[in-house]
């Protein structure tokens, strides 16, 4: 039996699409994590929506978002029910769009269990490891560069900041400069 990764790759594309929901982009990471090597994920809406922290009708919303924005394809697959003797609905396939050779950031899986974070924040976390790399372990954007880079409001950020440092998720320290006032903050993953 294969070992499942303990991390999985998102496109830095993705994390950055400040033209898609930031519930479209949740429910994207989703799929490539749970996406076989070839980029195909069969799962339920309500699996979806277990998975993602979102209802089933914000996840069908956010298929059909992702679609039209051509980030993914959904097929509907069919299956036979012994019981009923005819053809059924299966789980819908979805499709990713390939990984580019670069500009992906690997993200633990562990993080995915965070459902109790806003959508803000789930985002905000994936642009911090996005900013750390793959090979880093801290990363220090600002939080204006935060916010135009994931497409919300500063103060957005800052909720967002305090949450994800409640959560235990990246370890964020203040920095100072000598003059006493602050810098950038810095991310500890």
């Amino acid at each position: 039996s294969m070992k499942k990764q303990l991390t999985f790759k998102v496109p830095n594309a993705l994390i950055c699409a400040v033209q898609l929901t930031l519930t479209a982009r949740i429910v994207a990471t989703v799929l490539y994590a749970h996406c076989n090597p070839l980029g195909y994920c069969h799962k339920s809406l309500a699996r979806l929506a277990a998975l993602s922290g979102c209802s089933v009708s914000t996840v069908r919303r956010t298929v059909q978002e992702l679609e039209e924005a051509g980030r993914i394809n959904a097929r509907r697959t069919y299956v036979w029910s012994r019981r009923l003797g005819r053809r059924v609905y299966g789980p819908t396939e979805y499709s990713v769009k390939p990984l580019p050779r670069k500009g992906w950031t690997c993200v633990p899986r562990g993080y995915l269990k965070n459902t109790g974070m806003t959508p803000a924040a789930f985002v905000i976390g994936l642009y911090l490891y996005m900013a750390a790399g793959n090979r880093e372990r801290r990363a220090f954007p600002s939080i204006s560069k935060i916010a135009a880079a994931v497409g919300v409001a500063g103060r957005t950020v800052c909720r967002a900041l305090h949450q994800i440092r409640r959560l235990k998720e990246f370890l964020v320290t203040h920095c100072r400069r000598f003059r006493g006032d602050f810098a950038a903050n810095n991310y500890h993953l």
